[in-house]
């Protein structure tokens, strides 16, 4: 019995990753965020990309359950493949949860259930293969879970 045995060889190179916009401006109204605790996705910090608004849940929402996180995925300057980083952030400025989608529009489940009652804020970072922009959009959200 003769047996072939063949070998594949694959290199692998990142691209290039950057969300900054063409012209390098700071669009009005973008929130840079301050340094945070994370376990998540890196922040690219030259982003200057215009961030996706959330679509879901309402600004001002009370929360419990799970509830679905979303916003539209944005065409953009990304090479890769264009996302959306999502973040809770809790009222110490601790991100909390971190995911990443590209679905139309990009989406997320967070189970409330898990974090302690009371405000955080959500934030929508445009992503180039889910590394997050620093530019991002935010709501103000309060979980009341019973119990």
């Amino acid at each position: 019995m003769r047996v072939r045995v063949s070998t594949l060889a694959v290199a692998s190179a990142v691209v290039w990753t950057s969300c900054a916009s063409p012209s390098g401006e700071s669009p009005a109204g973008v929130v840079a965020p301050a340094p945070l605790a994370r376990t998540g996705a890196a922040v690219l910090e030259d982003c200057s990309a215009t961030p996706p608004p959330l679509l879901t849940p309402a600004d001002g929402a009370v929360l419990s359950g799970s509830v679905v996180i979303s916003a539209p995925l944005l065409e953009g300057p990304c090479f890769i493949t264009a996302t959306v980083v999502f973040e809770v952030v809790n009222a110490a400025g601790t991100v909390v949860f971190v995911r990443c989608d590209n679905d139309l529009p990009a989406h997320v489940t967070w189970d409330t259930t898990t974090a302690k009652n009371g405000p955080y804020t959500i934030r929508a970072h445009r992503a180039c293969s889910c590394n997050a922009c620093a530019p991002y959009s935010s709501i103000a959200v309060t979980v009341a879970n019973p119990g």
